[in-house]
């Protein structure tokens, strides 16, 4: 069957015909329908269900990460459609390493669960316990790519003929719970990371009112806490970490090992394309080296960054104002290739040797 055969099946959801969009090629497949009796479905189409095999070879996907795949390539599928009056529940089992049971009513989607890495294989196909309205994700995946799968949602956006602003993340994701073996995230990669992703809300301190947010919880060996990404795009993010640890400079300068001096972790960070944020961590380090406490408040303006309330405290030093009541103030500007900052405040320190 061919693609356009495919998206031609009635009775499948609309999404189904949506994610074929990416697909290309012709595919052989098994395809078994159960029709129950119609005294027992009551003249509805409740009990029938039609379930379709396919080692999708002859196809090609243009999907991230873990779905694409080239019309070379087999990848066992399974897909199981259970109709109701006016419901489906669409089940899917892909390469053993994705599992998906989702609710569509009246067209619409209504909630579901996918479980990635080795338990997909363990999925059962037809209804289940949905414990929230949206998406929940579970499990394990080796790699995942946020730019990619964010382009990857506009593609679906714009094919199925919705407006972007009317189409929201929250409109269908409410939670994930996933370790990621190499998570990518603007052009960063967090090594082995458990990952949490749920709905809050924060107060914003000038208005005094809640925003619906993202909480986005993370851990690995470098860094451990919490983001949080307001839906409101004037509404800071606000990070707060337990501990944020970079690595020692391995690089060797003129036959000797880098020297503190010649590391530089912000060299290619742009100041005024940061986030306004609200910072803090417990601890930070750079290699072995604890530098302490650090919070402040950024903001940008796109050609540098102010920052406010500047605090570091270590045992034997700390960063403040003048009155050492409150926070210094930094202003942080990048142009023509280089760094330049004024900095406000006092650096107090006791005995560093």
């Amino acid at each position: 069957a061919s693609k356009p055969a495919l998206q031609a099946w009635e009775g499948q959801p609309q999404f189904v015909r949506d994610v074929l969009n990416f697909a290309s090629g012709e595919i052989d497949y098994l395809a078994e329908i159960s029709i129950p009796y119609a005294e027992l479905a009551k003249e509805t189409m409740m009990g029938t269900s039609l379930r379709v095999t396919s080692e999708l070879l002859g196809l090609s996907l243009d999907l991230p990460y873990p779905f694409r795949k080239t019309v070379e390539q087999i990848r066992q599928m399974v897909l199981r459609l259970d109709f109701s009056e006016d419901s489906e529940w669409v089940s899917v089992r892909f390469d053993n390493s994705v599992g998906a049971s989702l609710l569509v009513s009246n067209a619409e989607f209504q909630g579901g669960n996918v479980i990635l890495g080795p338990d997909a294989g363990l999925m059962q196909f037809g209804e289940s316990i949905i414990e929230r309205p949206g998406l929940s994700l579970s499990g394990s995946i080796n790699h995942f790519d946020y730019q990619e799968w964010e382009q990857t949602a506009v593609k679906f956006t714009e094919m199925s003929g919705a407006k972007r602003s009317d189409i929201k993340l929250a409109d269908f994701l409410s939670y994930a719970d996933v370790r990621v073996g190499s998570l990518v995230v603007v052009e960063q990669e967090l090594e082995n990371i458990q990952t949490i992703l749920s709905r809050t809300s924060v107060e914003d301190d000038g208005a005094e009112v809640t925003k619906d947010s993202w909480l986005v919880q993370l851990e690995n060996e470098m860094i451990s806490g919490d983001f949080i990404f307001p839906d409101a795009e004037t509404t800071p993010w606000r990070v707060s970490l337990d501990y944020l640890r970079f690595p020692q400079n391995e690089e060797e300068l003129e036959g000797e090992e880098a020297k503190e001096e010649d590391i530089d972790i912000l060299e290619n960070v742009i100041p005024g394309e940061l986030p306004d944020l609200v910072f803090s961590t417990e601890e930070f380090f750079i290699g072995d080296k604890n530098l302490g406490a650090w919070e402040f408040n950024l903001r940008s303006n796109g050609d540098a960054a102010s920052i406010s309330e500047l605090r570091m405290t270590t045992p034997n030093a700390k960063i403040t104002d003048n009155s050492e009541e409150a926070g210094a103030n930094l202003n942080w500007r990048y142009s023509n290739g280089m760094h330049t900052s004024s900095f406000t405040g006092l650096f107090s320190a006791g005995d560093l040797a």
